[in-house]
């Protein structure tokens, strides 16, 4: 009572008529967190009738910060700072927002404390947050799916190979790609852009995905634009479109049947010529016009058997130096930095350096395709499919028939190379990757003057290849699994792991 009124008398009237009367609470507190004075409005908040000076204040708040001397210590009598603090009550809690700020009375420092309740801003934003976690729990499940709807399914023209890439503007895009083989020959390559991007667009790509997988492998590109262009004037919102290139690539008379609407021009680089050159005839995007005859526009070229072509959405114009989007001859001039070196992930290299040295116009989802043709591929190729057991009888028959087109395989050749694949990728699926859908088996095979080479590497963490129990061990003889290592030894002339032991190389002489 003493201190409190001690500080009374060195406060002017005016000013202590003032702090009573504050709208909102007001505590004037030692460096120990005693209360030395207060008003009104604190009392009110309480809810107490008796004195309370001389009190802890934390006998009635929980702080974030309960050494009050420190507090006082970083203070200046010009600066204040403000923590969220807990009412200790047995009723509905109460959060308030508190202001910090230093009060010097005959050289002896104070803290003076402004209280603001914010209980129903606190509720408010916690629902929000609440509500935030929700959404963002379903745009990543939405995200997921996307990512499945961009999965690509394996490709076993050995004289193909291809790189993907996909940065969505937020959680969910608008663009969309596929590559398919239609025959033996020929490839399907199809890159589309929905104007807009967030969910309203992701959700006209899952349908777009729908339509694709519905139209046959082998339809004419006129049917299938046809079909695609009337079925987006169904369900496209008003102002949206859908901008598209589809072609057909053929690595049996290398050429490209394409139709281009209203996509960017896709850019092909000569390996043999060194140069670059477009596929330059457009025309307009999907879901605009009715009864629109797109077979004008759909043309045939010849493309040079060594060679990379390189397809990509809009989003990369929203790259900009000093203003000015991101010309046709620059990023040629970037991507011929990178094509003339046989390079791993050049989609992302790409990517890196725009980030580097370019700035954003504003966010848009990009998409990138590279696919390699080249005619020396029949050598060596790799490809990957996901940890589905249903794709490995699949995946080894085509191996085996695209090996067959370039060296002579006897029935004995052809069992062993059969069952050591699939029991390397069975391994891969089962052990390695968990049987986990998003990840995928890696199988590479090479064929090396009279060395057959095959590759298997999945997406775990391995494992200690001396640790392998033997199978015909006794103790391991009735135990259905573990006989897949064992039966590969002895099917190839030679077996070797990788470090981590996600990776297994066979070797089979051929005559």
């Amino acid at each position: 009572m003493q201190d409190r009124e001690n500080i009374i008398s060195k406060i002017s009237e005016n000013a202590i008529r003032i702090l009573f009367d504050l709208p909102f609470p007001f505590v004037l507190l030692d460096s120990n967190g005693v209360i030395c004075f207060y008003n009104n409005s604190f009392s009110d908040i309480l809810g107490y009738n008796t004195e309370i000076t001389g009190k802890k204040i934390s006998d009635f708040f929980s702080f974030e910060e309960t050494n009050f001397y420190k507090i006082l210590d970083s203070l200046s009598d010009s600066l204040f700072t403000s923590f969220k603090v807990v009412k200790n009550s047995g009723d509905d809690e109460k959060i308030y927002n508190v202001i910090f700020k230093k009060l010097t009375l005959d050289d002896k420092a104070y803290l003076q404390l402004f209280f603001q309740d914010i209980s129903l801003e606190y509720t408010l934003y916690n629902q929000l947050q609440l509500k935030n976690r929700v959404m963002d729990d379903e745009l990543s499940t939405g995200k997921k799916v996307l990512d499945h709807i961009l999965y690509i399914s394996p490709i076993y023209n050995s004289y193909i190979r291809f790189e993907t890439f996909f940065k969505p503007s937020a959680q969910l895009g608008g663009d969309f790609y596929d590559i398919f083989q239609i025959d033996e020959n020929r490839i399907g390559v199809l890159i589309a852009d929905v104007s807009g991007h967030g969910v309203s667009s992701s959700l006209i790509t899952a349908t777009f995905k729908m339509l694709i997988n519905l139209i046959p492998k082998d339809f004419s590109i006129e049917k299938m634009i046809y079909f695609l262009n009337s079925t987006l004037l169904k369900i496209l919102l008003e102002d949206q479109f859908v901008t598209l290139f589809y072609g057909i690539l053929d690595t049996r008379e290398y050429s490209i049947e394409y139709i281009n609407c209203g996509h960017p021009l896709p850019i092909i680089y000569d390996e043999k010529e060194k140069k670059f050159f477009n596929l330059k005839k457009t025309t307009h995007p999907l879901g605009i016009i009715h009864e629109f005859s797109y077979s004008k526009y759909i043309t045939k070229e010849k493309i040079p058997k060594i060679c990379k072509i390189f397809l990509f959405t809009d989003g990369i114009f929203s790259f900009n130096k000093r203003n000015e989007a991101i010309s046709q001859d620059e990023l040629i001039s970037i991507l011929n930095e990178y094509y003339y070196t046989p390079s791993y992930n050049l989609l992302n290299k790409v990517y890196l350096r725009l980030l580097k040295e370019y700035e954003r116009f504003e966010e848009d989802d990009i998409s990138m395709i590279l696919i390699k043709v080249n005619k020396n591929f029949a050598y060596k190729n790799h490809f990957s499919i996901p940890s589905n057991i249903l794709e490995v009888d699949n995946a080894v028959i085509n191996i085996i028939n695209t090996l067959k087109k370039v060296i002579k395989l006897n029935e004995e050749k052809e069992w062993r190379i059969y069952t050591s694949l699939y029991e390397a990728i069975i391994n891969a699926i089962e052990h390695g990757n968990k049987n986990n859908i998003q990840k995928r088996v890696h199988i590479t095979y090479r064929i090396l003057k009279k060395w057959l080479i095959f590759k298997v590497r999945d997406e775990g963490h391995g494992f200690e290849v001396s640790s392998l129990p033997d199978p015909l061990d006794s103790q391991n003889i009735l135990i259905p699994s573990g006989r897949g290592i064992y039966i590969i030894k002895r099917l190839m002339d030679k077996v070797k792991f990788n470090k981590t032991g996600n990776e297994i190389s066979m070797f089979l002489k051929i005559d």
